[in-house]
């Protein structure tokens, strides 16, 4: 009776193709990895070869396995690069992991069909489609942007005045159009039999032009002011044409119990009463600085741990003779039942909330959670295990204060370049965070990273208060003036220079820029597809 094999055997050749795809899939991996790990060392130049093997993976694999490298190369790499994730909870890692396969799989995909077409435009279409993936990754209600190929340029003089023109997606698909560059050089240099130096090198000429741009340029300086961002002592007399903030970093971390709220409270007021020695005129408290909303609990009191303790935060409030800037859940005056709560920023003035700002990009799953999936059996476990949700902000307000005038976006939210270029236009920016969940100096600095390429982005200073760090200064080329050790509670002095602020071309055209990396994407992609009968 004969035997029906039910699969192929690998023979000789079959066998040796797929240990080259697993060294690809390696190679990809551990690139992607190395791109983000001490982007102050050399390691940076790793990230202008990081679609190099990627182009070679999906060149030679199938749609589907292709997919399958991509699910497994992203959630590998984002697991690690975010590992701090798992620090706020283990179904964090889990979640990363899920958003970077997705979007890796996603690009290998859509890569390998386009390399079926056998085109001589499809090296070029993947870098595009690579750069929209990361981009698809920041818009919508899973946003979640680290590890786009731009933050790993964190360092870089070049890399932020690519981005005051163009944004971290011009940025990031200079870096992905210099691997395929490569990818063309290498490809030519295997497959011509002579001359192969001067076809190679002209391949390979954009993307040793940019790192040696990158190189040539340098490291972005940190502490060097330009005179935007000052440096305040205790009794310095007021510099004309500053403003002078402190930006307190009191270490509190977990927040959980009424006790917890007091000792946190304690930590507060008295750096506030030693940062009236700096004499500023704005007092800044990080993000959730104070859990329970104060106003709302004041005025209802449903509980009296919590009414005495917002009782004792009114009190020093209408003692305190500074504006403070906190953040705090905020609930309508007229919302009685506390139907509506949003994480804030709050200008606390003679005691008085006069202004406030209500957090609008909100942390997907932690934050808040879209009516679409908000049943019981995902909702209830999540609120168990992580707290309540709030409700997203609408308005980009503009806090104003003296002569000066700042928006406040908090924590997430420096993520997001078009978010932060469409505020209008303030003195400076005020981030409330708070990522002392994390535990992570290595998330700290990344987190920063965003806020750096946020202020080139828009040519404006950016100002951090953070729990635990990084409570720090930016100036508006994106350069670190000034920064609180990590970990360590302490006050930030600062004057800070008025009438500095300028649109840069990204803030007047970015979602022109956007839309025509869009375009240029669609026209490769199509360009490819119609040249089916081009030799690779």
């Amino acid at each position: 009776m004969q035997t029906v094999r039910l699969a192929p055997k690998l023979n000789k050749n079959n066998r040796k193709n797929l240990f080259k795809q697993l060294f690809l899939l390696f190679s990809i991996i551990l690139i992607q990895i190395l791109s983000f790990f001490k982007t102050d060392s050399f390691l940076f130049v790793f990230a202008f070869l990081s679609l190099l093997p990627v182009l070679f993976l999906v060149k030679n694999s199938k749609p589907v396995r292709a997919a399958i490298f991509g699910l497994i190369a992203g959630a590998i790499s984002l697991s690690i690069n975010a590992s701090w994730l798992g620090s706020y909870h283990p179904i964090g890692i889990v979640i990363g992991m899920l958003l970077g396969a997705f979007w890796f799989g996603f690009a290998f995909l859509l890569s390998s069909i386009i390399f079926k077409t056998g085109s001589k435009y499809a090296a070029m279409a993947s870098a595009f489609v690579w750069v929209l993936c990361e981009w698809g990754r920041s818009y919508g209600f899973v946003a979640f942007p680290y590890e786009a190929l731009a933050y790993s340029q964190s360092e870089r003089k070049l890399a932020y005045s690519i981005a005051a023109f163009g944004g971290t997606n011009l940025l990031g698909l200079l870096i992905a159009l210099s691997g395929a560059s490569l990818f063309y050089a290498l490809n030519f240099y295997f497959k011509k039999p002579v001359n192969k130096i001067r076809g190679t090198l002209f391949r390979a000429a954009f993307a040793l032009l940019l790192i040696a741009m990158a190189i040539f340029y340098g490291k972005m300086p940190r502490g060097n002011s330009d005179g935007s961002i000052l440096l305040v002592n205790p009794g310095d007399e007021q510099r004309p044409g500053y403003f002078r903030v402190a930006l307190l970093q009191p270490c509190i971390k977990k927040q959980k119990t009424v006790e917890a709220y007091n000792n946190a409270f304690d930590k507060l007021s008295a750096l506030s009463i030693e940062a009236v020695k700096y004499k500023p005129k704005l007092v800044v408290w990080h993000e959730t600085a104070i859990v329970p909303p104060i106003e709302w609990h004041f005025r209802y009191r449903p509980n009296r741990e919590v009414y005495e303790l917002t009782a004792r935060i009114k009190s020093f409030l209408d003692e305190y003779p500074i504006p403070i800037l906190t953040g705090n859940a905020y609930v309508p005056p007229e919302d009685d039942r506390r139907q509506k709560e949003y994480n804030s920023a709050i200008l606390y003035k003679n005691g008085k909330p006069e202004q406030h700002y209500s957090k609008i990009k909100l942390v997907p799953f932690s934050e808040y959670l879209p009516s679409f999936l908000n049943f019981d059996f995902i909702s209830r476990p999540i609120i168990a295990h992580l707290g309540g949700f709030w409700n997203p902000g609408s308005d980009k307000f503009i806090f104003r204060l003296g002569s000066a005038s700042f928006a406040s976006p908090i924590c997430f939210e420096d993520s997001f370049g078009s978010f932060l270029a469409s505020f209008d236009n303030p003195d400076f920016f005020v981030v409330l965070t708070n990522d002392s969940w994390a535990n992570s100096e290595y998330m700290q600095q990344q987190h920063l990273a965003m806020s750096r390429f946020r202020a080139a982005e828009t040519a404006s200073i950016i100002i951090r208060a953070a729990d635990t760090g990084s409570t720090s200064a930016v100036n508006g080329k994106g350069s670190v003036i000034h920064e609180l050790k990590s970990m360590e509670p302490g006050i930030l002095a600062l004057d800070i220079k008025l009438g500095v602020t300028k649109k840069t071309f990204y803030e007047q055209y970015h979602l022109f820029i956007d839309l025509l990396i869009t375009a240029f994407a669609i026209f490769f992609t199509v360009l490819a597809m119609a040249d089916k009968k081009t030799a690779a």
